[in-house]
């Protein structure tokens, strides 16, 4: 049976891709696929990241971390070592971070570019044409936040509120911006929190 799950859910966009996708040879579009994969696994094959969702969507790719399952690794890790985290929300964040960061070089080198949404919330985790995937209101919010996203990250404020970050240069970093927000035929312009990933002169 389906059920709904407390989440945070990470939409990437690799602007570009498609139009760069037709004007290049299958191989090498292919050894570029394999050198993002190669990132994704990177920073997120962590111990805290227990059976982390990841699956390609178009041009771009989708995470998702349980909470439940994120904080019983959390406690198991503390038992055993001075493990210590971030917290749910900081914890996946950073790793986004970290992951964006060093695929921008890679991206450049195609005049490319990568762009994060990020938001928390209540998803149904459901069978789908014999696949485990999940659906939900913060899936269609992260991949709007994406769209405004270039070589950034953009949250909702509820997922900044439960980030708790320490660092103050990191804090400094994190910017608000407006954007407009589509919901249906409506659309309102929100208040959303930005972080620039690191430039690349």
């Amino acid at each position: 049976e389906g059920i709904e799950i407390e989440c945070i859910v990470a939409f990437a966009d690799v602007r570009g891709f498609r139009n760069w996708g037709l004007n290049n040879k299958p191989q090498k579009v292919q050894e570029l696929i394999f050198g993002i994969e190669n990132v994704l696994q990177k920073h997120f094959a962590r111990p805290y990241f227990p059976e982390l969702f990841i699956k390609g969507v178009g041009d771009g790719f989708m995470v998702v971390l349980e909470k439940d399952r994120y904080e019983h690794a959390v406690s198991e890790l503390k038992k055993k070592d001075s493990f210590v985290s971030l917290g749910f929300a900081a914890d996946f964040i950073m790793s986004c971070y970290d992951c964006g960061n060093e695929l921008i070089p890679i991206l450049k080198e195609e005049r490319l570019e990568i762009g994060f949404g990020v938001e928390i919330g209540k998803l149904n985790n459901v069978l789908v044409l014999g696949r485990w995937d999940y659906l939900g209101p913060a899936i269609n919010d992260a991949s709007k936040y994406q769209n405004k996203a270039s070589n950034s990250m953009i949250f909702s404020m509820n997922c900044f509120s439960k980030m708790k970050i320490k660092s103050p240069e990191l804090q400094k970093e994190i910017q608000d911006k407006e954007i407009e927000k589509t919901s249906g035929k409506n659309k309102k312009k929100v208040v959303v929190k930005e972080l620039k990933l690191k430039k690349i002169t």
